[in-house]
């Protein structure tokens, strides 16, 4: 079974951030068991969740880990999510309902849930 989850161990937390962000306040990683699959690092501050670095295995888990990030921030009443266009993640970031301006990715929360509820 697939899960995604905050690494909270504050070593595996300080490693994770090293190969990913070193700036990061935050990393989920996704896991099948005990193998990882993906991850995906992120800072917060003034109302804003910014997704700084991914590492994945499939669009699938792409998906998964940008979605766990929107609910951290939605967990948190963070209104915005943001990240910086990373090479290859695009297409899964627009297809989440991102719009792209001037190198970057921009999501309201609200809009997002919104699109879930119909």
């Amino acid at each position: 079974m697939i899960t995604i989850f905050p690494i909270e161990e504050r070593t595996a937390l300080e490693a994770a951030k090293e190969n990913l962000d070193p700036g990061a306040d935050a990393v989920l990683e996704a896991k099948d068991g005990e193998t990882p699959l993906g991850r995906i690092a992120f800072s917060v501050s003034a109302g804003e969740l910014r997704i700084t670095a991914m590492e994945d295995q499939s669009p699938f888990i792409v998906d998964g880990l940008i979605k766990s990030a929107l609910s951290y921030a939605g967990q948190r009443e963070i209104p915005l999510v943001t990240a910086r266009v990373l090479p290859g993640y695009e297409k899964s970031f627009l297809a989440v309902g991102f719009k792209e301006k001037e190198n970057r990715f921009f999501l309201r929360l609200d809009t997002f849930t919104n699109k879930c509820r119909r």
